[in-house]
């Protein structure tokens, strides 16, 4: 393991969540429950690329039917426009959608609250926004209107 992944280690432990840790791939894993009514889970995935590079995915568990993929980009490229950390990214072969945060570490290992803000932020991200792909997939709620109504609360 190297400094970031120790690091990442530490975090998860420090909050006592239950992750798998795949020793090749570089990669921790763990479940999630959101605070959402639709889409209430996702797979959070830590990827440490090298002794400098890590990202942080929030795979929801559905996926894009076909036919719905268009909308769905449009969704996502009006959430994405504007975002400072991170963005939604959707696989159009299979229709898996996940939002990443990344960051690059010049200075060592990073500390356990820089390791907090890129989990959290990820977590939040998905939260916040998750909900309205089931309203633009399933309730005929334009991708604009969802939008808008989303971060209308912030």
């Amino acid at each position: 393991m190297n400094g970031i992944e120790k690091a990442v280690k530490s975090y998860l432990d420090s909050q006592n969540w239950r992750y798998k840790y795949d020793e090749e791939d570089h990669e921790f894993s763990l479940g999630m429950s959101l605070e959402n009514n639709d889409v209430d889970s996702c797979i959070i995935v830590v990827h440490v690329r090298d002794d400098e590079d890590m990202s942080c995915r929030a795979i929801y568990e559905f996926k894009i039917p076909e036919k719905k993929r268009a909308i769905i980009s449009d969704y996502i490229t009006r959430v994405n426009y504007g975002m400072f950390l991170g963005c939604f990214q959707m696989d159009l072969r299979d229709g898996e959608i996940f939002y990443k945060t990344s960051s690059v570490f010049s200075d060592g290992a990073p500390l356990n609250d820089e390791i907090r803000r890129i989990v959290q932020v990820t977590i939040h991200m998905a939260e916040k926004y998750g909900d309205g792909f089931y309203d633009v997939m399933y309730k005929g709620k334009s991708p604009a209107e969802t939008v808008q109504a989303i971060e209308a609360d912030d």
